[in-house]
């Protein structure tokens, strides 16, 4: 099993990735049509969201004890889940 520090870090990683995802996918829609930036920047806006309560999370975390920290873990693999499915949903309409 992870351990705190490890799993910190390794979600420190995957929400900068995350990030610069959003940077490059947010540089794409704006070349797309101006009826559809509107739609996908909305959802861009939403992800970028969800990204923010999962940093929230993440600084949580931080401050947690050993004994509390594996629920935060459980919540921020959600909030992974959905920020990665949005983000390839939102890919499969970009690309």
């Amino acid at each position: 099993m992870d351990t705190k520090k490890q799993y910190r870090e390794k979600m420190e990683a995957q929400l900068d990735e995350w990030k610069a995802e959003l940077n490059k996918l947010k540089a794409k829609v704006q070349q797309t049509k101006a009826d559809k930036e509107i739609e996908l920047i909305n959802t861009i806006e939403d992800i970028q969201g969800k990204r923010s309560e999962a940093q929230g999370k993440l600084n949580e975390l931080k401050d947690t004890g050993e004994e509390n920290w594996e629920a935060l873990k459980e919540q921020l693999d959600e909030f992974g889940k959905d920020i990665k499915d949005s983000l390839n949903n939102l890919m499969s309409k970009i690309n």
